[in-house]
């Protein structure tokens, strides 16, 4: 798949959400809205990747005492999956 079709098949994606959850294409919508839409995805986008994060146990100073959890780790990622 080369860089544009790629580019392509996202812009359909994103307007098939946005249209889903406000009724229009980006294209439909005003700057101001089309920022928005953007900053709410980011901030959606940062928020999975940090629950994700949370079940690896990353922090070095904590002391675990739980296993890993596999399952979480895998259903967290698909989170994050939705937003790239």
């Amino acid at each position: 798949m080369s860089l544009d079709s790629a580019w392509e098949y996202q812009v359909k994606f994103a307007n098939k959400v946005l249209q889903h959850f406000s009724g229009k294409t980006s294209a439909e919508l005003s700057f101001d809205a089309q920022k928005d839409e953007t900053k709410d995805y980011v901030l959606s986008l940062i928020k999975e990747c940090t629950e994700l994060l949370d079940t690896v146990q990353w922090k070095r100073h904590r002391n675990y005492k739980i296993e890993f959890n596999r399952r979480g780790f895998l259903e967290e990622l698909i989170d994050v999956q939705k937003y790239l």
